[in-house]
């Protein structure tokens, strides 16, 4: 059997997922069913796996909502682990709330378990390579292995971390730091104390540290006194007494609104004490505060910055369309929408596609150009096509004798008069030949050119219309340029609409049949 083939003998194609080796060359050597293209399609759980866990599936899409919700939930389950512990005042002890410990495990056990899936699925769903890329096109990476590796690499640890419960409440930080304040303070007054035996804990589970009737005197939170104790930040929940109620709802809504008040007034209401540790604590409140209201500031200035940038694209969106609607009222006005040009020697397109591909290009770069005459913003040989296609036939119309005539359209300049406008008045020079491919122009012309008199005998003159299609000053062509007279106007040309055309001028003329050169390297110029 033969495996060596040459690069054009071996053709390979793809279709969706099915890959067709096709292999030319060597067929006599090969049996019949090796002739036969083989189709090789993934098999097994893994390739029915990729085909649902792939990026732009359903199940990924209806997953990930439901990701997102379970973090959200969860960082709503986090600060219940800090309302469990309750100060028990009858016995001066800490007991923990057994109703609610239940409760905030089981639920935060539920979005640990989501996570935990999700973990497993970014060992499992594929991927796309390149999908940012300008450069290589995005590729679905399906490889277990390769899959493994950039999980592990990239995310795996954060969302380790995420699983966590880590505290994001500052009530619940305040609530659990009062606490271990008026344990503190009890441990304290049970050192001070000779009869007392300081105990591990003041877990009401351990009741070892004999009378504690004092702890009370020592430690009075219903009338402080900062001589003995001073509880600082933290008195407030002792002497409303949230530290000893196993009322939850209550309980978290004080501490929410605490921690929401001094958060908003960057804890300047805060009346700490001298302790290193709650000086901290209201030092990152304050912190945290200012941070939050910069954030609330940058988001509402970028959310302004994004809608005002969103009008101003709307608006810029509408400009650009409306432009594109004037050059294509152009296009067609001048009948070059189905003008086929040749690109590359390998594809044919109309002269539309082509304007359009380049102003298109010129509003992306700079939206105010000047739609009402587009003509200007195009390459040169776009310039040549059009002045071909519409300015030929008007110059094959031209009665005159002279030969070059079919030869000067690439001469031709693109012109626009406004409305009520001379273009060149009788006994003046005369410098251009005229072109009219859209308005109106009247001309002043007298009886020796043929126009109608307004009585026999009479030498008189009289406005004649040229339209679209129509010229003037062919005498331009007719001209001797040996002669050193200067051609004089016979007619008054002046404009009645908004007029667009082709001129001819007298320089441009007398450069072409001299041979210039000059005006050819400035006519072919990019």
């Amino acid at each position: 059997m033969c495996y060596v083939i040459s690069p054009y003998q071996a053709g390979r194609l793809i279709v969706g997922e099915i890959e067709v080796q096709v292999l030319r060359g060597c067929a006599d050597q090969l049996s019949p069913e090796n002739s036969v293209p083989r189709v090789t399609r993934p098999q097994g759980w893994w390739s029915n796996s990729v085909e649902i866990l792939r990026p732009e599936g359903s199940f990924i899409k209806i997953w990930h909502g439901m990701l997102l919700a379970s973090c959200v939930f969860a960082v709503f389950v986090d600060p219940f682990f800090f309302y469990l512990p309750v100060i028990n005042e009858g016995n001066t002890c800490v007991v923990v709330d057994k109703k609610l410990k239940i409760v905030a495990i089981s639920l935060r056990s539920f979005t640990d378990m989501i996570y935990l899936v999700n973990i497993a699925l970014q060992f499992l769903c594929p991927y796309y390579k390149n999908k940012d890329s300008d450069t290589k096109p995005p590729r679905l990476v399906k490889d277990p292995q390769e899959i493994r590796k950039k999980y592990l690499s990239s995310y795996f640890a954060i969302d380790f971390l995420a699983i966590l419960p880590i505290p994001q409440v500052l009530g619940a930080f305040w609530y659990f730091f009062s606490i271990e304040r008026q344990t503190s303070c009890w441990y304290l007054a049970c050192e001070k104390h000779d009869g007392c035996k300081l105990p591990s804990s003041f877990s009401c589970d351990d009741r070892g540290f004999g009378n504690d009737t004092f702890l009370n005197d020592d430690c009075p939170v219903q009338t402080p006194n900062n001589t003995l104790f001073d509880f600082g930040i933290f008195l407030e929940a002792l002497q409303s007494d949230t530290v000893s109620s196993m009322d939850f709802l209550p309980k978290i809504l004080f501490c929410f609104w605490w921690g929401l008040r001094n958060l908003s007034s960057y804890g300047s209401n805060l009346d700490s004490s001298p302790y290193i540790w709650e000086n901290f604590f209201a030092i990152m409140i304050s912190i945290c505060g200012l941070f939050l209201f910069l954030y609330f500031i940058g988001n509402l200035q970028t959310t302004t910055s994004k809608q005002l940038q969103t009008v101003k694209d709307e608006k810029k969106k509408e400009k650009i369309k409306t432009k594109k609607e004037s050059i294509e009222l152009w296009i067609k006005r001048n009948g070059l929408e189905c003008v086929l040009t040749r690109e590359e020697d390998i594809m044919f397109r109309t002269l539309k596609e082509d304007i359009m591909f380049h102003i298109e290009q010129k509003l992306e770069e700079k939206d105010d150009v000047n739609v009402d005459n587009p003509f200007d913003l195009l390459p040169t040989y776009l310039k040549l096509k059009i002045k071909h296609h519409l300015c030929l036939p008007l110059l094959e119309k031209v009665p005159s004798q002279c030969l070059i005539k079919k030869l000067v359209y690439p001469c031709l300049e693109h012109v626009y008069y406004s409305k009520d406008n001379y273009i060149v008045r009788k006994g003046e020079p005369l410098d251009r030949m005229l072109l009219i491919t859209e308005g109106v122009v009247w001309k002043l012309a007298s009886n020796s050119e043929g126009t109608a008199s307004s009585s026999e005998g009479t030498a008189s003159s009289s406005w004649v219309c040229l339209e679209k299609g129509q010229f003037c000053g062919e005498e331009l062509l007719e001209w001797e340029f040996k002669d050193s007279k200067v051609l004089i106007s016979p007619m008054t040309l002046k404009t009645h609409t908004k007029v667009e055309g082709f001129v001819l001028m007298a320089k441009d003329l007398k450069d072409l049949l001299k041979g210039s050169s000059t005006f050819l390297e400035s006519l072919y110029k990019s």
